[in-house]
């Protein structure tokens, strides 16, 4: 799902101007165009899939590198481990 999440933030028009069509947007030449983030809690099912998002090994569609993601970490959950 956090590919799909990925390519509507990248296809959506931000108000930036930067994006004209798709050639700018395979171009990369803004590393954070597609402004979207994520955020998982460390008890939810997946987290480990979640976090090798940024990988450099493994299939391409698994990955969703233009969009910007974090581990929601709790003062409880830090107290607990």
């Amino acid at each position: 799902m956090m590919r799909v999440f990925n390519d509507i933030a990248c296809h959506v028009d931000q108000g930036n101007g930067k994006r004209k069509g798709r050639e700018v947007i395979e171009s990369r030449t803004d590393s954070h165009f597609c402004a979207f983030a994520v955020y998982l809690q460390p008890w939810q099912g997946g987290v480990f899939e979640f976090l090798d998002l940024r990988k450099n090994h493994g299939k391409e569609e698994q990955f969703a590198r233009d969009t910007l993601y974090a581990l929601l970490v709790t003062d409880l959950f830090m107290k607990m481990v």
